[in-house]
């Protein structure tokens, strides 16, 4: 995962969301509802990126453990 990821203006962030989520463009979300979806994308985004640092870390313990 690179920066740019993480510098996505809310609108394209929910275009995107919606159709991860399978919401329909005919559904009004709410504001609320916006910041729940943006509030979860970010946190899914936040445990991929951990957990790809956290397996980055344990190779390189392991290349250096010989």
């Amino acid at each position: 995962m690179d920066k740019a990821s993480f510098k996505i203006p809310s609108q394209t962030l929910l275009i995107t969301k919606r159709s991860t989520l399978n919401i329909p463009n005919n559904i009004p979300l709410t504001k609320k509802c916006i910041q729940a979806i943006n509030s979860s994308m970010l946190s899914l985004r936040l445990k991929s990126l951990l957990s790809f640092l956290s397996r980055k870390i344990f190779s390189l313990k392991k290349s250096f453990g010989k």
